[in-house]
């Protein structure tokens, strides 16, 4: 699930309009994307309100969708992450694009849950979301890949280049699957128990495992 919240300056991109872009996608898949394309700039202006023609949720003068997203967690069982909760959401929406309102937390965001709508943000090559960016430099201690743009991001980012070719990748392949196949083997020791448990320690111990397998 993709997500695109108010950007820095709220500068209007452009994707591509022609008819090529659209060829081979369902109705609703269409319209999403022209949605995506016209839209997007202004809900980072403006704000979202219940008089808005947008794909939303039920919207409250007060609470914004708060409330929509308190009933959503309650439907899920505890310990739900919030990207569970928006990808419940998104099933009443089948063009996968809407906005939530998360004042006075967030600014509003879109929602993108279309695997197609998302790839044509992705090539929109946008600035990071100001708000988001900031919070990670906070725990980053500084800027970083995850939130630089532009040219500085595409200098920094041809450093690693190296480390992503494809020839290097596949000779730790190996590697990784011995790592990945003792992850396996701890969920379904977990999941013959039939209890709900967090994910987070085994993935963070996953990840730390293949970095130092692959780098040490």
């Amino acid at each position: 699930m993709g997500q695109h919240a108010g950007y820095r300056g709220c500068r209007r991109r452009r994707l591509h309009r022609d008819n090529n872009w659209v060829r081979g996608q369902s109705p609703a898949h269409k319209e999403a994307g022209k949605r995506w394309c016209s839209e997007s700039n202004s809900v980072c202006t403006r704000g979202i309100s219940a008089n808005d023609s947008k794909p939303m949720p039920k919207h409250y003068p007060v609470f914004g969708h708060m409330i929509v997203l308190k009933e959503t967690f309650q439907s899920l069982p505890r310990n739900t992450v919030m990207h569970v909760v928006v990808r419940r959401i998104a099933e009443s929406f089948p063009g996968g694009v809407f906005y939530l309102n998360l004042w006075p937390f967030n600014v509003p965001i879109m929602v993108v849950a279309n695997p197609y709508v998302a790839s044509q943000v992705e090539a929109a090559f946008l600035d990071k979301p100001a708000n988001i960016s900031a919070t990670l430099e906070i725990i980053n201690g500084g800027p970083s890949l995850l939130t630089m743009n532009g040219a500085t991001w595409k200098k920094w980012r041809a450093i690693f280049n190296p480390g992503f070719a494809t020839g290097y990748i596949t000779g730790l392949a190996p590697a990784i699957v011995d790592e990945v196949a003792v992850f396996c083997k701890l969920l379904q020791d977990r999941a013959e128990k039939g209890e709900v448990f967090p994910l987070e320690e085994h993935t963070l111990r996953l990840t730390l495992d293949i970095i130092s397998r692959v780098t040490l």
